[in-house]
């Protein structure tokens, strides 16, 4: 990979924001958002590159975005694989007991959002949004709200095109953060 050049203010206002939460335990997101091929995924790789807290990274896909928690399902086997202990709370509703009984959303989101407290502090990032279908968008916004309500110290970095999807959060984390929310 080549150097990267410029966008020093962005890289700053994206650092400063991640390395809030931690060290204050609470929430802080960060939404990086503009039109294809302006370097929205290089910006943050660059931003978060020596991030040194327990990182979950997942992206959208086109093809998927019509698929009922698409994302969700890829941020959920993520999380598993952050920890011991967060495999340990995730495993049971991600491949529970043939002929048991299949979990509903609710026990889906909840072990998520007990998942991704069991760290000090968590960075999740994802890439492409404006692809992330209605399901997992929910999801996102039940791990914001969770990690509000508990102080876990979580940091939120999303990257996408303009787009419904991506306004849509940026107005519930509006509403939620307030000041907490960065937008780049």
């Amino acid at each position: 990979m080549t150097g990267f050049f410029g966008r020093t203010h962005e890289l700053d206002l994206v650092r400063a924001a991640v390395a809030r939460a931690p060290g204050a335990r609470r929430l802080t997101a960060v939404v990086v958002e503009g039109e294809p091929g302006v370097g929205k995924t290089r910006l943050i790789g660059e931003a978060l590159r020596n991030v040194q807290v327990g990182r979950v990274a997942v992206s959208a896909y086109e093809p998927e975005m019509s698929l009922p928690f698409s994302l969700g399902h890829d941020l959920t086997r993520a999380l598993a694989r952050s920890s011991h202990a967060a495999g340990q709370i995730l495993d049971p509703i991600l491949a529970p007991e043939p002929g048991g009984p299949l979990p509903d959303w609710t026990s889906v989101f909840e072990a998520a959002h007990r998942a991704a407290g069991v760290r000090d502090s968590l960075l999740i990032t994802i890439d492409d949004f404006q692809w992330s279908d209605e399901r997992s968008t929910a999801l996102i916004h039940y791990l914001v709200r969770g990690a509000q309500a508990d102080g876990d110290p979580l940091s939120l970095v999303v990257g996408g095109r303009r787009s419904i999807a991506v306004s849509a959060l940026v107005t519930s984390l509006e509403r939620l953060l307030g000041e907490g929310l960065t937008r780049v």
